[in-house]
């Protein structure tokens, strides 16, 4: 089995990105009505006040990293698009990493407000994992950058 092919694994992560994506866009339609029920069924509280601070920002806070999640999501998307297409190594595939790298720094300052204002173990997890990645996303970028100049040089010589 090729690694690198629309009929590869490569091929498989880009279909399995079209399933995450649009069920993350699911996710965030129905986040108000699933996070009511989770909450009356998780605190086994009858009543949850629509109206309080931290139902809305719980709200917003999801609302706005999955907008940030799914925007990673799509930039990941259009790399293995033109990585399946035979072309890792263009500018496009920079500007993609650059992108993600981006919206995870995003992410993670997202995270810090989160721990600052409504703090958890989990939510610190998740803050460092999204340092780790936008670091990692980062030099992944000038490396894909670097084989594009080495690439267009060798492109060059006859």
């Amino acid at each position: 089995m090729k690694i690198i092919d629309k009929k590869g694994i490569s091929g498989l992560i880009e279909r399995m990105l079209y399933i995450i994506l649009t069920g993350g866009v699911l996710i965030m339609i129905s986040l108000p009505f699933m996070l009511k029920y989770v909450l009356m069924s998780s605190l086994r509280v009858n009543f949850i006040d629509i109206e309080s601070f931290w139902y809305l920002f719980i709200i917003i806070f999801l609302e706005i990293s999955g907008v940030v999640a799914a925007f990673i999501i799509l930039q990941a998307l259009l790399l293995f698009k033109n990585i399946n297409n035979d072309n890792p190594f263009s500018g496009k595939s920079y500007i993609y990493l650059k992108r993600t790298s981006v919206f995870c720094l995003i992410e993670s300052i997202l995270y810090l407000i989160k721990i600052i204002l409504f703090n958890s173990l989990f939510t610190m997890v998740i803050f460092m994992i999204f340092i780790i990645l936008w670091l990692l996303i980062l030099v992944l970028a000038e490396l894909f950058k670097k084989a594009k100049d080495y690439k267009d040089e060798n492109d060059l010589t006859i």
